[in-house]
């Protein structure tokens, strides 16, 4: 999916390993790279819209990509959901490299066999168009989400109402985004608990 357009850029930081990431700054792309999902942001100002320049945060010595060799160790950091997820270390090695299309490096992705959460799976609010979720992209529209594990398995955090249908968006890195118009149908006869059919992703 393209990047939507933006009012604002807001960063949220994590001062400890059991909170939740806080909004704290506002920010501008300096660069950016949509073939390898990267950007470079210039922290500007604090949420308040004051100038911001002396903000003495730790930074991370760049690495060579250049440089690994199958079986070096990783450690990977990130957030396995969207908003409201602490953050959650994960490590293995290198299991190797792989090209991307509009990327002259000769690596543009590094594998691993570090255990990473796999595709994301957006329920939307009913009567939201799929279509119309692509286009705008705002998180008002959305009624739940959730990260799958590497199966791709995945539990909803939240009971859908039911007789109602929810458009599904499916996001998983190396596959194709896959929207389905009221994807999820989830009659008023339906148990409290059920299980989703299969979803099928189409390799990029």
């Amino acid at each position: 999916m393209a990047a939507p357009d933006l009012d604002a850029l807001a960063v949220a930081m994590t001062d400890r390993s059991d909170a939740a990431p806080a909004l704290t700054y506002v920010a501008q792309v300096v660069a950016q790279s949509p073939e390898l999902d990267l950007a470079v942001l210039r922290v500007v100002a604090g949420l308040d819209g004051r100038p911001v320049t002396n903000l003495h945060l730790k930074a991370v010595a760049l690495g060579e990509s250049d440089a690994l060799e199958l079986g070096d160790s990783v450690r990977i950091f990130g957030y396995p959901g969207i908003g409201g997820e602490t953050v959650t270390l994960t490590s293995g090695t290198v299991s190797g490299f792989s090209h991307a299309r509009g990327v002259k490096d000769r690596r543009a992705w590094v594998k691993t066999d570090a255990t990473i959460a796999g595709a994301l799976v957006i329920a939307l609010k009913p009567g939201v168009k799929v279509s119309e979720f692509i286009q705008r992209k705002q998180r008002d529209m959305t009624f739940t989400n959730i990260q799958t594990d590497p199966n791709g398995v995945f539990t909803l955090p939240q009971q859908l109402p039911k007789g109602q249908s929810y458009g599904l968006v499916v996001v998983a890195r190396g596959y194709r985004d896959l929207a389905i118009e009221s994807g999820l149908r989830i009659p008023a006869s339906a148990p409290e608990r059920a299980q989703v059919n299969p979803i099928s992703l189409q390799p990029e």
